[in-house]
C-alpha cells in the first residue's frame, strides 16, 4: 500500500467511497478480515468522516447494489 492509498473495513465506507468516485485499487484479505483500498486518501479521508459522521448522504438503492457488488468482489477473491 502506497501513502496514498486507504484501506477500509468497513463494507458500508467502501460502497459510500465506491459511490463518491473514489478508485478501488485492491481487495486484500489479512487474516481473514477483506480491507478496501482506494487511491486519494485524503479525499477517501474526507467522505469517510462525513459517512460516520451522519453527514454524507447517498441514494438507498444504489448504496445496495454497491454494496452487493462488493460483496461479489470478495467472493471472487476467496480461495
Amino acid at each position: 500500500m502506497t501513502n496514498n492509498e486507504m484501506a477500509v473495513k468497513d463494507l458500508g465506507e467502501a460502497a459510500v467511497l465506491l459511490m463518491a468516485g473514489m478508485s478501488l485499487v485492491e481487495i486484500k484479505n489479512i487474516e481473514g478480515i477483506y480491507w478496501f483500498v482506494f487511491d486519494d486518501k485524503n479525499q477517501c479521508q474526507t467522505i469517510s468522516d462525513s459517512y460516520w459522521f451522519s453527514n454524507y448522504s447517498v441514494d438507498a438503492k444504489t448504496f445496495r447494489e454497491t454494496m452487493n457488488r462488493l460483496k461479489n468482489r470478495i467472493f471472487s477473491v476467496k480461495n
